[in-house]
């Protein structure tokens, strides 16, 4: 486990396997991720994918097929503490 953190925009592929909390600006998943996902702007989840966490985001896309086994939490709050969280690391 470990984190993938990037200051724009993430894609994960239809064959990629993340294990590892994500942290991007926004985020489009079509393969799996097993760990916590923090996209502050968008997170987009294709037919394809698979998420294993919780999810914190601005705003959601989550097309027919896909799974996800975790919280989803569009609180402005929850990002609050995430951007500080980050900061703090």
């Amino acid at each position: 486990a470990g984190t993938v953190e990037t200051q724009s925009a993430l894609s994960v592929g239809e064959t990629a396997k993340i294990h590892a909390d994500v942290r991007a600006k926004s985020a489009v998943v079509a393969g799996e991720v097993v760990g916590n996902i923090f996209a502050t702007d968008m997170l987009e989840l294709l037919a394809t994918s698979y998420v294993k966490g919780d999810i914190v985001t601005g705003r959601i896309s989550v097309a027919a097929g896909a799974r996800v086994n975790g919280r989803v939490s569009m609180d402005e709050e929850e990002k609050k503490a995430v951007k500080v969280e980050k900061l703090e690391e």
